[in-house]
């Protein structure tokens, strides 16, 4: 008997083949899905891992920035520190050495004053400019036996005026027509040694 000759045969073999085909669509539609699905998913995954990674890249320059900052800052504040200290140092040696008086004053007068008159050309006239206060003690140098020997011997004219009220200390020597001129002020030796001064302080101060 043919398929056409029983219909509920046909019937039920068209119901299984369209049955079946429902089914492979509906597993096709479904596995298309799930691989949508799965598309989507890992797209939007590593749509959030780039973005992630483009904040985390942005904050971490940002951090970079901030920690530099913060590390010029506090190098700066740091070197700020230490050159106060080295100032509040170096202004208190300053003050001591205007300050010096009695036999380390006469002392070091004389070695200024004798290396003074080492170093002049011969038969030359000056002017030794110092404090009020230390006009007596300047000329007692001069006229002591072994400096009047040394001033004698190159020919030398020196005569001790009294400096201008700013003067601070130590002396200054003026050839008679102004050409030459020796400065032995305290400021300006103070001046000489301050870079020796600045690096004895810094090592004193931060590096033992």
């Amino acid at each position: 008997m043919s398929v056409y000759g029983n219909p509920e045969k046909l019937v039920r073999e068209i119901a299984e083949r369209v049955a079946q085909e429902a089914e492979r669509e509906i597993s096709e539609a479904h596995s298309s899905a799930s691989k949508l699905l799965e598309d989507a998913y890992r797209e939007l995954v590593l749509e959030l891992e780039r973005k992630i990674s483009e904040s985390y890249s942005r904050q971490r320059e940002a951090l970079r920035s901030i920690e530099a900052a913060l590390e010029s800052s506090l190098r700066s504040k740091v070197a700020d520190v230490k050159a106060k200290w080295i100032s509040m140092v170096l202004e208190e040696a300053r003050s001591k050495l205007y300050a010096i008086r009695g036999a380390t004053k006469e002392n070091m007068l004389a070695k200024l004053i004798n290396d003074f008159i080492e170093k002049v050309p011969e038969a030359v006239g000056f002017t030794i400019y110092v404090k009020k206060e230390d006009l007596k003690l300047v000329n007692g140098i001069l006229e002591s036996e072994e400096v009047r020997s040394k001033i004698d011997s190159k020919k030398l004219t020196l005569t001790v005026e009294e400096a201008p009220p700013e003067f601070e200390g130590g002396f200054k020597a003026v050839s008679t027509d102004g050409r030459i001129v020796y400065d032995y002020s305290f400021a300006r030796i103070f001046e000489m040694i301050k870079p020796k001064l600045e690096r004895t302080a810094s090592t004193m101060l931060f590096e033992r």
